[in-house]
C-alpha cells in the first residue's frame, strides 16, 4: 500500500500494479489515476518514496477515462512483490479471451476473462 498527499493536505491509499524502469533506467511505479494527479508526493511505511509524474487524470477524475499514474520512485522506495498470485507475461492491448486479473484496496482480488473491448476499456 502507498500513501499519497494531495495538494489539500488530505490523504489518499491506495496500491500499486507494477514496478518497472523506463527507457532510461528510471524506477517507477504504476498506480491508479484517480489516487494520483501529477506531482502529488507519495509514501510507503511513512517514507517518501517519489512523486507522480504523468496520470490519465491531469486535472480532474473523470469516471469515463483511462485510470492510471505513474510514480517516479526515488533511492527510499524497496519494491517487494505484495503478491504471488501473477507474474505479468506481457503489456498492451488487451483481447477478447485474455485473462485479467486485479487487486485493489476497496476491490480486492478479481479475475475475469476479456469479453469486449472498446478503446481504453476491456
Amino acid at each position: 500500500m502507498i500513501t499519497v498527499e494531495k495538494p489539500d493536505g488530505s490523504w489518499s491509499g491506495c496500491t500499486v500494479a507494477f514496478v518497472g524502469t523506463t527507457p532510461s533506467n528510471q524506477p517507477v511505479a504504476l498506480t491508479a489515476g484517480h489516487c494520483a494527479f501529477p506531482g502529488m508526493r507519495v509514501y510507503a511505511g511513512g517514507k517518501l518514496i517519489g512523486e507522480t509524474g504523468k496520470s490519465s487524470f491531469e486535472e480532474k477524475w473523470d469516471p469515463i477515462s483511462s485510470d492510471w499514474a505513474t510514480i517516479a520512485l526515488n533511492g527510499n522506495a524497496q519494491p517487494v512483490a505484495a503478491s504471488n498470485k501473477v507474474s505479468p507475461e506481457s503489456l498492451g492491448k488487451a483481447r477478447v479471451g485474455d485473462e485479467v486479473c486485479s487487486e485493489g484496496m476497496t476491490s480486492g482480488w478479481q479475475c475475469g476473462k476479456v469479453t469486449a473491448t472498446t478503446g481504453d476499456w476491456i
